[in-house]
């Protein structure tokens, strides 16, 4: 490219979380000739005396006091405009002008973090009000002709309507907002009774039974069997089909879960879609592993790149 294209034009810099659900940062470099490019940095739990610092807020209300909100300062502050109008193929220039901008022997002004990212609350949540409980219990896998055997708990064996009567107890006591399978793929009845009794309270997903197509979906409709459906896009096969059983659900006013798979990978197109179609909710697992977080730090990228036009709706209110 000329060389007037391979400056630096602008950096920007976003917390993130690793694969353990640690925050840390990523930096995106963008030239001047539009390109663009991002990195993020990794954190070692087993560290020895003399490793570079990482930089952390040390805020108890945020992360455990691991939030990287101050590497980010620095980043989009003094790091920005120290490297401005550099030419971005010059790795060795680029770097000496870090460790002189730092000043200290192990990066503990600026931190390496904030360094590496260029050159490459504690909860306190409210129960019901800041955080919720969303129930999948997978009630297929413990159906046995026309009853629920929960061999787990006391060797119960449930009909429908007493497993209704069992989730009605947990609700009293618990801040559950949604259901998902709560009565087995087959048990359309006991669908619909749950529906009718909780769905004025709770979201009541169906999955094992409506399975993203929208001929079943409509049945569902149809018998009042949920009040939402999970969206999973290989339980359909395509993104058209996928997006026609998003749109029926919106328009009869159900609620939509964008779905990941138990098996899955690090690509997070599942993010970018679920904020296109307007889904309103994901999930992806627990923040522990990478194919799990690509999701979710889609979903902050996604935020950011859309600054004041992002909008986020809950959808249990």
């Amino acid at each position: 490219m000329p060389a007037s294209d391979a400056l630096i034009s602008s950096i920007r810099a976003q917390e993130i979380l690793d694969s353990r659900g640690t925050p840390t940062v990523k930096a995106t470099i963008t030239l001047q000739s539009g390109a663009r490019a991002s990195a993020a940095v990794p954190s070692g739990v087993s560290t020895g005396s003399n490793e570079a610092v990482e930089l952390r807020d040390g805020d108890p209300k945020r992360y455990f006091g691991k939030g990287v909100r101050k590497v980010i300062a620095h980043i989009e502050g003094e790091i920005a405009e120290a490297l401005k109008g550099r030419d971005v193929c010059d790795q060795a220039a680029i770097d000496a002008a870090l460790i002189a901008l730092d000043g200290t022997p192990n990066k503990a002004r600026l931190g390496a973090n904030a360094l590496l990212a260029v050159s490459m609350e504690r909860a306190g949540y409210r129960p019901g009000e800041d955080i919720a409980i969303a129930l999948d219990p997978a009630s297929t896998s413990f159906y046995k002709n026309g009853r629920y055997h929960l061999s787990r708990s006391g060797n119960q064996v449930l009909d429908s309507q007493e497993m209704v009567e069992l989730y009605q107890g947990w609700l009293n006591v618990f801040p559950i907002v949604s259901i998902e399978d709560g009565h087995a793929e087959d048990d359309w009845s006991g669908f619909a009774a749950m529906t009718r009794q909780l769905g004025g309270q709770i979201q009541i997903v169906g999955d094992d039974n409506f399975v993203t197509n929208t001929r079943i979906i409509q049945r569902g409709i149809d018998e009042g069997t949920a009040n939402a459906s999970l969206i999973k896009l290989n339980q359909i096969g395509t993104v058209s089909e996928t997006i026609a059983a998003v749109r029926l659900c919106q328009k009869v006013g159900w609620g939509t879960v964008m779905s990941h798979r138990s098996g899955e990978t690090e690509d997070a197109f599942l993010s970018d879609f679920a904020v296109a179609v307007g889904a309103g909710q994901m999930k992806s697992g627990a923040t522990a592993r990478s194919e799990r977080l690509a999701k979710y730090n889609r979903l902050m990228e996604i935020e950011a790149e859309l600054g004041d036009r992002a909008e986020f709706v809950n959808p249990y209110r």
